[in-house]
């Protein structure tokens, strides 16, 4: 499994971090005293499934995305693929112009 160093640095495999998601939703789901069955029925996967993504990592984007809603996590997904934050006050302003008509 991956670490969380390993993962914000980028130097954990893709298997890896996909093992560390897994173990985070096994965590999450104890943490709520849900059971795997539970889970799978609140969020409209098999157990089969839900144990490929706690043990494994393996799921389809779908599965993570309807586990995260039953768990409680879904604004969490919203993070992924954030906007980065502005570096420079240059950035800024091509941002509010870029794309818009002028008048």
């Amino acid at each position: 499994m991956a670490t969380p160093l390993e993962i914000i640095s980028g130097t954990a495999t893709p298997k890896r971090t996909l093992e560390a998601l897994g173990s985070r939703v096994r965590a999450r789901r104890s943490a709520l005293g849900l059971t795997q069955e539970q889970l799978a029925e609140r969020s409209g996967v098999s157990v089969a499934t839900l144990r490929n993504l706690e043990h494994r990592g393996r799921a389809t984007l779908k599965t993570v995305v309807e586990v995260a809603r039953a768990l409680g996590c879904d604004s969490d997904l919203d993070a992924l693929f954030a906007k980065p934050a502005y570096r420079t006050i240059e950035e800024v302003v091509a941002d509010g112009t870029e794309g818009k008509p002028r008048r």
